[in-house]
């Protein structure tokens, strides 16, 4: 029959539902084939001319002129109006925003006791209501997908919405799922290991022992974070102790004392713990000795300590010049990222991530294997994370210069590391109330640090002008 277009009532599901209907695309291609062949296909609609199929047939229409369409009218129960609606669209081609759309408004449904139904007969009404199914396999039977394809869906519009829109024409639905999985499970496994630790002697904040830190008797497994910089080999002189580190004549003895302050470090470590070491190289006899090459290597295979990361210490404009001219200046500095369980050891990525330079959510790449249905793909797309990326192995920050006297007559530091240098390296690896370790911690920049996020301290020096100089600045934070 033929009913005017202008009375007939659009229903206020399907915007929700498919929010197509005016899509200008869609409806130059159905508008054309109309105006060729025709209205092939009626527009169903109920009783109160209410449409249960065919809102983007009569948005054609209208773009066509026409007053009037050819309908066909199913007294369809009101219970039964919305799964005729997508009955009715079951053979359309959709997206994941649109499926999504579909199956959460099924759960709805049949979370409100409608699972009693089977499938709707041509006028819309149920042939049986004594057969119950669990809700997953009753919206799958009603869009013909699989249960995994609902199961990866709704786990993505719990946590990570906005990925949606970009499945299929970006990225596949596997490797969305498996990629939101991965998010959500860290930070499950974050807020497993965020745990506070217990005290520090006498209740304090902050702690300095003036000995050296080969033996930290005071300490057991108790650190959660270890962040140094040791003397560099043979290039500064600290105090004048014969017990001081970098004054060795020769490069294995220096390496072997290092190696026996950080295997006391090891042993105070949690398992949850990092290490981060950055030292300095030394030239000698026109070559560079690889120091840090040479201890990171001690490190590992003789320590047992597992290397997360070489970070290279970017210093920029502000490096000091090299006296030669034979060879490029050095401008960084290593710093290693150690961890003594590389399964157990906290890292919050959120904490240290920055921002990206686009506003995409899915970083635009398109599948190197994509099969008709959408959903699979052999291609390694990348889901954005909404707080940003994770840093790179390089940090740039400016070197710190050498600290002016606060106090007459107090030590000044003549190689201090950046505060900046600090932060970033602390980022995502302490929780409020963690211990912080500097076992050279000379005027206290490691505890000022740990002092701004919240941790405790404690630091290990020989020099007693230094200790002094710690202690000082370190009580005006905590």
């Amino acid at each position: 029959m033929k009913k005017k277009i202008d009375l007939l009532i659009p229903h206020p599901q399907n915007a929700l539902l498919y929010g197509d209907a005016d899509d200008p695309d869609q409806l130059a291609n159905l508008a054309e084939n109309i105006k060729i062949y025709g209205q092939i296909t009626p527009v169903v609609i109920n009783p109160s001319n209410l449409i249960l199929s065919g809102h983007r047939r009569i948005s054609a229409l209208k773009s066509l002129g026409r007053t009037y369409a050819d309908c066909v009218i199913r007294d369809v129960q009101p219970e039964a109006e919305i799964f005729y609606l997508i009955a009715s669209n079951k053979q359309r081609q959709k997206d994941m925003v649109q499926l999504s759309n579909e199956i959460e408004l099924l759960y709805t449904l049949y979370s409100k006791g409608q699972g009693y139904r089977s499938d709707l007969t041509e006028d819309g009404t149920c042939e049986s209501k004594t057969h119950r199914i669990r809700t997953r396999e009753a919206v799958a039977a009603d869009l013909a997908v699989s249960n995994k394809t609902i199961s990866d869906l709704r786990f993505i519009k719990k946590h990570r919405p906005d990925v949606i829109p970009h499945i299929g024409p970006v990225i596949t639905l596997v490797a969305a799922a498996t990629q939101v999985r991965m998010f959500a499970n860290q930070e499950r496994l974050i807020q497993d290991k965020a745990k506070s630790n217990g005290h520090l002697s006498s209740g304090k904040r902050f702690k300095i022992y003036c000995q050296s830190s080969k033996k930290m008797s005071q300490l057991g497994e108790e650190v959660d974070v270890a962040i140094f910089s040791p003397p560099y080999f043979n290039l500064r002189t600290f105090s004048g102790s014969k017990a001081e580190i970098g004054n060795e004549k020769d490069l294995e003895d220096y390496i072997n004392n290092l190696i026996e302050v950080c295997a006391e470090v090891k042993r105070v470590i949690k398992p949850t713990g990092s290490i981060f070491i950055d030292l300095g190289d030394t030239y000698r006899d026109r070559t560079r000795l690889q120091v840090p090459e040479r201890v990171g290597i001690r490190l590992t295979d003789e320590l047992g300590l597992y290397l997360r990361n070489h970070i290279c210490w970017d210093k920029g404009n502000s490096y000091t010049p090299d006296s030669t001219t034979r060879r490029r200046h050095n401008a960084w500095e290593s710093v290693f990222w150690l961890v003594k369980d590389p399964k157990e050891y906290f890292f919050n990525a959120d904490d240290a991530r920055i921002p990206y330079d686009t506003d995409l959510v899915v970083d635009a790449r398109q599948p190197r294997h994509y099969n008709d249905d959408m959903t699979t793909s052999k291609g390694g797309m990348s889901i954005r994370n909404p707080r940003g990326k994770v840093p790179s192995d390089v940090i740039r920050v400016a070197r710190a210069a050498a600290t002016t006297n606060k106090v007459r007559g107090e030590a000044r530091h003549p190689a201090p590391y950046p505060t900046a240098l600090v932060r970033e390296l602390i980022k995502g690896v302490v929780e409020d109330d963690y211990l912080v370790l500097d076992p050279f911690c000379g005027q206290g920049t490691t505890g000022l640090v740990a002092a701004e996020r919240n941790c405790r301290f404690v630091g290990y020096d020989i020099s007693q002008s230094f200790c002094r100089l710690a202690r000082r600045r370190l009580a005006e934070v905590y």
